[in-house]
């Protein structure tokens, strides 16, 4: 049965860091593993990642029209407009498609469904988490949620010191701003923790957070 495992919290928390790092320990314990949206991230510039992510967009029109309909009006329902539309499902599109079609012993997404739940509620002024609703365009599976739980003023700092700005907080100047976007997020994830693992990583090695994975899984 594969199981599969979300990592969700602030940009810049370490979901990519640690859920990399816990994906390693588990092949080399003799698994196989799938790391979907952490392979197209690190391994493709932007332009092939949105062709990547059109071209799933197609495919789950086709091969799930009803799932694609139910997307569509999700993301209108989050006031979505236009060729956003189009953004925004072809965003979610490629891990419906993991979720329903893809199969190993563990899949891990270090930006999955649940991280998409709260991106595509962050509009202006607002947040809306969408969980239950895009988990419902997914298969009745195992799945594993990770908060990587980490403040807002230690988000600002490694975000201030990333290379690459590509989140949407990222983007914008002020930084007071900035904290108040996060602060809102922030609300949004708390709320949908109750079932999930919370890792904290604020200032600890990441080291520990994935041995407490670890632990986890293998005592499951």
């Amino acid at each position: 049965m594969t199981v599969y495992i979300e990592f969700f919290g602030l940009p810049g928390c370490g979901k990519s860091t640690i859920s990399h790092k816990v994906a390693s320990v588990l092949r080399r314990q003799g698994n196989k593993v799938i790391e979907p949206t952490y392979y197209i991230d690190h391994n493709y510039p932007r332009v092939i990642r949105k062709i990547i992510k059109l071209s799933q967009l197609l495919f789950l029109l086709i091969k799930f029209p009803k799932k694609s309909l139910q997307l569509k009006q999700l993301v209108k329902e989050n006031g979505y407009t236009g060729s956003d539309i189009i953004k925004q499902m072809s965003n979610i599109a490629y891990k419906i498609n993991v979720y329903n079609l893809a199969r190993a012993d563990y899949i891990l997404f270090d930006e999955g469904v649940l991280q998409s739940s709260v991106s595509l509620g962050n509009t202006p002024g607002r947040v809306i988490c969408n969980e239950q609703k895009l988990l419902a365009l997914c298969e009745n599976v195992l799945i594993v949620k990770i908060y990587i739980k980490t403040s807002v003023e230690i988000v600002l700092e490694r975000l201030a010191a990333r290379c690459e700005h590509d989140s949407r907080v990222e983007k914008i100047d002020n930084v007071k701003c900035q904290k108040v976007e996060l602060n809102r997020i922030s609300e949004c994830l708390d709320a949908m923790n109750k079932d999930a693992i919370v890792i904290d990583n604020d200032r600890i090695n990441p080291g520990k957070a994935v041995k407490t994975i670890l632990n986890y899984l293998n005592d499951r």
